[in-house]
């Protein structure tokens, strides 16, 4: 749901209603975007509402748009682009842009001249998006970050105090072959170079270490990492799976430059190998 003096736009109660945008003191509908049946729900994050009444909607990663006397239709340039988050900064919009392993890119759409533009580097961590008549403002990362429209912003954060690289965790072959236990690394954001650093595998403890694995992936990559269980660490793990059918530990890295992105925290479950019976 967005504001914005005396108005209010969101999702309305009906499904066939579609985007109202409406009067909040005497509920009068001043336009609307309709809605087909066959589309995900429309978040409150994907609506943005002006002054005048002009709502922007993100549908199935394609814009919509209406104001009041005017009926809904494409917002040109944005079809195919895979759009959410919209924000109106005057005649630009300003939205996030789904580009490759889940990361997310900021980008400016100038609907007169149907022309798209990036205005900051890719992240799997994106938070609250902002902008104002010539500048954006959003979180990634886990910094604050910003860019003025009108000039061509940097794709790659540079050296500073914000991190560069990011990398996500998930678990592999979820059965420990020897003291070996298989971890994917994807790299959501990073210098050209690529992300490094080294995986850590923990037990029921923060400071509780039981394994580690180095590893290097280029950005936007997924690359498998044989992480290497200490000998406590074997102990810990067959000491859990002798009293439940699974263990789980705690994935974590350490990464040169950046950190490992968490939503909801990373987690892998071992289990027991099945041993089938010779034929």
């Amino acid at each position: 749901m967005a504001f914005a003096g005396d108005l209010v736009a969101g999702v309305g109660p009906g499904r066939r209603d579609g985007v109202l945008v409406a009067d909040w003191r005497t509920g009068v509908v001043r336009a609307r975007i309709p809605l087909s049946s066959d589309v995900d729900d429309v978040k409150s994050r994907d609506v943005a509402l002006a002054s005048t009444g002009r709502v922007v909607a993100s549908v199935d990663g394609r814009l919509l748009t209406a104001a009041p006397g005017r009926s809904a239709r494409r917002v040109r340039g944005s079809e195919g682009r895979n759009l959410d988050s919209p924000r109106m900064a005057g005649k630009r919009i300003v939205a996030l842009q789904t580009i490759r392993s889940g990361a997310e890119r900021p980008v400016v759409l100038d609907p007169r001249r149907r022309r798209i533009r990036a205005i900051g580097a890719p992240s799997t961590a994106f938070g609250p998006l902002a902008t104002g008549a010539s500048k954006a403002v959003w979180v990634a990362n886990g910094c604050l970050l910003t860019a003025q429209l009108g000039e061509r912003a940097p794709t790659r954060r540079s050296r500073g105090v914000c991190p560069r690289s990011e990398v996500t965790l998930e678990g592999g072959d979820p059965v420990l072959r020897g003291r070996s236990l298989e971890v994917y690394v994807t790299s959501g954001s990073a210098p050209r170079s690529g992300c490094r650093g080294t995986v850590i595998l923990r037990g029921r403890r923060e400071g509780d270490v039981v394994g580690r694995g180095r590893f290097r992936a280029r950005p936007g990559r997924t690359r498998r990492v044989i992480a290497t269980l200490s000998s406590r660490g074997v102990r810990t793990v067959r000491r859990m799976l002798r009293r439940e059918a699974e263990a789980f530990l705690f994935l974590d890295a350490r990464v040169a430059d950046g950190r490992a992105v968490r939503s909801g925290g990373f987690g892998m479950v071992i289990e027991r190998e099945v041993r089938r019976p010779r034929r």
